[in-house]
């Protein structure tokens, strides 16, 4: 995530960083509490605490 922005940019792609909000640090510190074992994309926990991060973005992100 450090480098991200970095090169999100240098590909000329937006980038919506929500990993300073505190739902996103309990999951980007728990891991594998949120993903799908041998999947790595987010579970059924996981994916509601992405849309209770998003959700209120929606237009922000939508119109980056």
């Amino acid at each position: 995530f450090r480098k991200a922005q970095t090169i999100f940019n240098s590909l000329n792609v937006k980038f919506f960083d929500n990993s300073h909000n505190p739902e996103m640090r309990e999951v980007n510190s728990n891991r594998h509490k949120y993903i799908i074992e041998y999947d790595h994309h987010p579970n059924e926990l996981g994916s509601e605490k992405i849309f209770n991060v998003v959700k209120d973005n929606v237009k922000t992100i939508l119109n980056y």
